[in-house]
């Protein structure tokens, strides 16, 4: 459910960084105001990777410590340091909750006009190699 929750966000607002001579990939993401509590509920549920909220930094923010799992999805989301999409990474999302994060991440509720209720994800942090 962890590693879900990660690969939805991933898809979604969060970002993975390998700087330097770390040797493992950490985790940020950040947003408005509206998102704190979201925000604080992952910190929360991904507390025993080291997972923590800032609510110091603007808009607050989520990060972790350098982390083996977070380099091994760096390198399936990732290509010379450039966040990529395809198929092998979508396939990767295979638990509702990893579905919830991305719809919390960059999802919206469209009502149409028959009353019909879509919903919509709007990805834009993405070069696209499918």
């Amino acid at each position: 459910m962890e590693r879900n929750s990660i690969i939805g966000s991933l898809l979604g607002d969060g970002s993975l960084a390998l700087y330097g001579r770390s040797k493992n990939a950490h985790y940020r993401d950040h947003g408005c105001d509206a998102q704190m509590p979201y925000r604080k509920w992952k910190a929360k549920m991904l507390s025993n990777l080291g997972f923590k909220f800032n609510e110091n930094c603007k808009y607050g923010k989520l990060s972790s410590p350098s982390y083996p799992l977070l380099t091994e999805l760096y390198n399936m989301f990732y290509k010379n340091k450039v966040k990529i999409l395809n198929y092998e990474n979508i396939k990767l999302l295979d638990h509702a909750i990893g579905l919830a994060c991305l719809y919390m991440d960059d999802g919206s509720l469209v009502i149409d006009s028959s009353h019909r209720k879509i919903a919509f994800f709007y990805s834009h942090a993405f070069q696209y190699i499918l």
